[in-house]
């Protein structure tokens, strides 16, 4: 909040329109920062083992994913870049909080978006075993250090993308954790990263 009253003042005591216009670009800027860290908070708060279990019900993955991904579509291709689905079996059900599952995906696929070159791939993949799922997103960007690895999914820290407020893969290791599984992420052989949300079925 400190930040964002600096760029109002500035704004206030701009000499010109130039001034003007680049301390509002600031501010806005700011202001959009502290929108997503405020709703990530909200959702931590939300994840909390007792709301999970009570959330808990049958779901078929294939078609929820699906649906969830129609919804990201039009901000992922806005951002000049193509979201793929890929799954090769349908019918198979899991006993999950879908609301949970669903914002640990879309918080993968921001991460994927904020890394992701012009014009580059993602790739969300759905397999199954006899008692487990797991969920991927592949994306084609740079990938990250092994040094920082576990790093990655500590509160606020940040990879560097202006876009993030280090708290995405914080909540996606949460959601994992409470369906009883857990997150990896895996520099791909061709490049990109794929990070890989694996739980039971029920």
């Amino acid at each position: 909040l400190a930040v964002l009253r600096v760029h109002a003042q500035n704004v206030l005591e701009a000499h010109n329109e130039e001034q003007r216009k680049e301390s509002l670009g600031y501010l806005i800027i700011g202001v959009d920062r502290t929108t997503r860290l405020v709703n990530q908070l909200l959702t931590i708060a939300r994840l909390e083992p007792e709301s999970s279990r009570a959330g808990r019900s049958p779901v078929e993955l294939v078609s929820a994913v699906r649906d969830s991904l129609v919804q990201l579509t039009p901000w992922v291709l806005n951002k000049g870049l193509e979201l793929s689905f890929d799954c090769s079996e349908a019918g198979r059900e899991a006993n999950v909080d879908f609301s949970a599952l669903d914002i640990a995906l879309h918080n993968l696929i921001t991460n994927a978006v904020n890394f992701s070159p012009a014009g580059g791939q993602i790739t969300v993949g759905l397999s199954f075993t006899a008692h487990h799922f797991e969920l991927t997103v592949d994306d084609q960007g740079p990938g990250i250090d092994e040094q920082e690895r576990e790093r990655l999914f500590e509160p606020f820290y940040s990879r560097g993308s202006d876009q993030g407020v280090g708290l995405g893969l914080a909540i996606v290791q949460k959601v994992a954790l409470l369906m009883g599984g857990g997150v990896n992420l895996q520099n791909r052989p061709g490049g990109g990263l794929r990070a890989s949300l694996r739980a039971p079925l029920g």
